[in-house]
């Protein structure tokens, strides 16, 4: 178990790298998100979460399908599990996903409850997290943060 006061430390770390807040009453454009994972419960619940706020959720479950879909589709989010995009190369696949997004800067959020993992993520620029298991509204008020 985490050790007392992690949570704040961990909140307060990607805090800082968030650049806009949303009001409670702005109206937010649909997302286009890229869900990196290969776990069918996760995949399904971010995909009902998403589509029910009106938001697209594309999914890659490999490397090669990941980069395509950064470049040829509209992303403005990338969520993953650190130890799966950690499979698939970690920080560089994260830099190349930046590199091949249109987008000036790449959102990016990552599911996880470890605070090594998470505390790492935010060494290699991910924006945020969301712990696991992930709730629904969460996930979409995340999502809706960085969209606006």
């Amino acid at each position: 178990m985490d050790s007392p006061g992690t949570s704040a430390e961990l909140g307060s770390v990607f805090l800082a790298a968030r650049h806009t807040t949303v009001s409670e009453s702005s109206a937010t454009a649909p997302a286009t998100v890229l869900l990196i994972d290969d776990d069918p419960a996760i995949i399904n619940s971010v995909i009902a979460s998403l589509g029910e706020a009106g938001h697209q959720a594309l999914v890659a479950m490999d490397s090669s399908e990941a980069r395509t879909l950064v470049q040829r589709r509209s992303v403005t989010v990338v969520l993953f599990s650190w130890r799966f995009i950690a499979q698939l190369g970690g920080p560089d696949f994260l830099r190349e996903l930046r590199q091949r997004s249109p987008l000036r800067s790449l959102p990016m959020i990552v599911f996880s409850d470890d605070h090594d993992e998470l505390m790492e993520a935010s060494q290699h620029g991910v924006q945020d997290y969301l712990p696991n298991p992930q709730r629904a509204d969460d996930l979409v008020h995340l999502v809706e943060e960085y969209t606006s």
